[in-house]
Formats: C-alpha cells, sequence, structure tokens
C-alpha cells in the first residue's frame, strides 16, 4: 500500500526562507543579496532581484527546489483515492503482478507413490505487467509582478509559495479524479465487470442485490475476475461507486 504522508503547514517565515535561500546559494547570490534580519529588510532583497534577473532565477529556482517541490510531493500523496493505490513505483517503468492458483487435490494412492516420486507438480503461475501509460508536467511561469508582491507583506513569501503549490496540486488532484474514472469505464467497456442486474423501480431491489453480492465475495471463486482465478474478496476491501443522485434517492428511500 501507500506510504500516507502526514499533512504538515509550512512554519518557516519569510525571513527563514530567504536565510536559507542565501546560505546555500552561490557566492555571487550571497555578496549582493544582505541577510534578512527583519521585515523592513525584505523591499531591499527585492530590489536588488528585481535588477539581476539571474539572481531572481536563482531565487525562484532555490524556491521550487527546496520549498515548494517538497509541499507539492506531500500533498500529492494524500489525494482521497490513496486507499485504492497499490503503491509508488520507485525505479523501472513496469510493474509484475504475480498470481499463484490454488493447488490441485488428487486420490491418495500407495500404489502409485514409487511412479510418483520424481514426477514435478508445477504451480499454475499468472502474471500480469502494468507499464507507465501516463507521464505529464505542470509548467507554472512565475511573473515578475508575483515576484515583486512577494516581498511587500511580511508573509508574501508564504503566499508565493501556497499560490505555486495550490495551482499544481488541484491539477493533478482533478486530473487524477478524471484518470480514476476512465480505468472504472474502460474496465466495464471492455467487458472485465460481472454485471448484476435488478429491478430498479424499487431500490430495496438495488440494496438486496448489494447485500447479496458482498456475502458472496468473500467465498473462493472463479466468476467475479476478469483472470479467472480463485481468489476472495474480504468485506473489508470491498467498496460501492454511485453517481450523485443515486447516492442521494439510496440514502433518503433505503437507509432512512
Amino acid at each position: 500500500m501507500p506510504k500516507r504522508v502526514a499533512i504538515t503547514n509550512l512554519n518557516a517565515r519569510t525571513i527563514d526562507i530567504l536565510n536559507t535561500i542565501r546560505a546555500n546559494a552561490t557566492a555571487e547570490y550571497q555578496s549582493a543579496i544582505p541577510a534578512v534580519t527583519n521585515e523592513y529588510d525584505l523591499p531591499k532583497v527585492g530590489d536588488i532581484l528585481f535588477g539581476y534577473p539571474n539572481l531572481a532565477n536563482q531565487f525562484i529556482a532555490a524556491l521550487m527546489n527546496r520549498i515548494a517541490l517538497v509541499k507539492i510531493k506531500s500533498a500529492t500523496f494524500n489525494n482521497d483515492f490513496a486507499m485504492f493505490k497499490k503503491g509508488y513505483l520507485e525505479f523501472g517503468e513496469t510493474v509484475e503482478e504475480v498470481f499463484v492458483q490454488i493447488a490441485k487435490a488428487r486420490e491418495f494412492s500407495v500404489e502409485n507413490a514409487p511412479a510418483r516420486e520424481f514426477k514435478r507438480t508445477l504451480p499454475d503461475v499468472r502474471s500480469a505487467f502494468h507499464s507507465i501509460n501516463w507521464r505529464v508536467q505542470y509548467p507554472i511561469t512565475i511573473q515578475n509582478e508575483d515576484l515583486r508582491q512577494a516581498f511587500t507583506s511580511f508573509g508574501g513569501v508564504e503566499d508565493l509559495i501556497a499560490r505555486i503549490v495550490d495551482s499544481v496540486y488541484t491539477a493533478a488532484e482533478y486530473d487524477e479524479y478524471l484518470l480514476y474514472k476512465y480505468q472504472l469505464i474502460k474496465a466495464i467497456s471492455h467487458g472485465k465487470m460481472y454485471p448484476v442486474a435488478f429491478d430498479a423501480s424499487d431500490l430495496k431491489n438495488a440494496a438486496k442485490s448489494f447485500r447479496g453480492m458482498s456475502n458472496q465475495l468473500p467465498f473462493m471463486n472463479t466468476k467475479y475476475n476478469v483472470a479467472g482465478v480463485h481468489t476472495t474478496t474480504p468485506k473489508n476491501d470491498q467498496y460501492i461507486f454511485m453517481d450523485a443522485q443515486f447516492n442521494a434517492n439510496y440514502d433518503v428511500d433505503v437507509l432512512a
């Protein structure tokens, strides 16, 4: 399962951020940009950065690489669909999924034992390969006006980081939401689901169908998976997906 990263807030002040960037910057940056001791020094740093585009680029790069990127990663891991993820691919481009079928029984026979002594019984192993098929970037352009506003208030740098993170984080979350729905639609349209019909004239029939299938899934069966292997789905791993209107009708007419 994916590791869930704790949600944290950026506790560093603008002064701390600027001084940290300066301490890890080049000698040119350190000689041109003074250390910040109070909020009155912020406009001085901003004026110097606006006059030297090279220093401004170093500042933005350090801001993204050291702070904003960390915040984006922390936020991206904590999404609503994390429970359905199998993990994160640290190396390579393909994941191999292996399933070993249950062993088949045979009649116990003392007479046949000598003939079976050196006979191999190989397990039924199924493999599926999952490769990366979606890779995108979210470009962000920071204008001079955005950078200028970061030095006009005590919390301006934090606000700049928040705007950068929110724009990327919201886009990534929405795209992941669309991709997740696409996976469901693709599986249904390609016949990889096990359809079960019920009389929709009464929502109680839906409740009965849900409960009946839920009671069957924990038992070993080959019907309810596209690979046709013997497997089970415990109740803790079962989920029901409903659209907004059906869920409203179900809650009011059945659960209420």
